[in-house]
């Protein structure tokens, strides 16, 4: 194999065998937060939540965490800004943008629920990393392939820990799935000599954005 061919980026075809995606059980949507929740050992992890945008997900992430589990904090990471350039057909540049307000003021009088705000090569300093620990729960909602790459450099899962994909896998090919967050995780994966079992999907048929997956960590070189 040539050097060039070496660092040709992962086709769509090597992403579902290497994750096996098209093997993943499919769960409903209604129940596929709680699932997760209840699959953590470690109860007392603090989560991490790198997205937060307009706020659905982020508020079925804080109701299972507060139903699951005790004694451990959501960190939260977001500048508000929406998306910092073109992603996928329809989501150009400034998609998610939202007052912050409207996201922070629902968890004002919820102390276990910390914001970071600004970008993440920003906020995602070492001290802040040292405060999540070693986190039971890490959820990527961060559609690019730069963000995501970021995210797990600075913050990376540990053995053990559920990772959450939010835009991993389009199986019906409607955008190019294969180049932000299924990318990034595979390249982190062989970087790092990760070794994970995919958990499963949400099921796809609920509708056009759902296309999370489900990791868990268990063993980072």
């Amino acid at each position: 194999m040539t050097e060039t061919a070496q660092q040709l980026p992962p086709t769509a075809e090597e992403l579902i065998a290497f994750f096996e995606l098209d093997r993943l059980a499919e769960v409903p949507v209604d129940s596929y937060y709680d699932i997760i929740a209840q699959m953590i050992t470690n109860k007392t992890g603090h989560w991490a939540a790198f997205g937060v945008g307009w706020n659905r997900t982020f508020q079925e992430l804080n109701r299972v965490r507060n139903r699951y589990t005790h004694n451990n904090k959501l960190f939260a990471f977001d500048w508000w800004e929406g998306l910092p350039h073109d992603w996928r057909p329809g989501y150009p540049k400034g998609t998610f943008r939202i007052p912050r307000e409207r996201v922070v003021n629902w968890y004002k009088h919820d102390e276990s629920v910390i914001f970071h705000e600004g970008l993440f090569e920003d906020t995602i300093t070492d001290s802040v990393v040292a405060e999540i620990g070693v986190p039971a729960l890490i959820h990527i909602d961060c559609d690019l392939y730069e963000s995501t790459k970021a995210v797990l450099d600075r913050c990376p899962p540990a053995a053990g820990t559920l990772l959450l994909f939010d835009e991993f896998y389009a199986p019906t090919g409607e955008w190019d799935w294969t180049q932000h967050e299924a990318k990034a995780f595979y390249e982190f994966c062989q970087s790092h000599q990760l070794k994970f079992r995919a958990l499963f999907r949400r099921q796809v048929s609920a509708g056009p954005l759902s296309e999370q997956v489900a990791f868990l960590i268990q063993e980072v070189v």
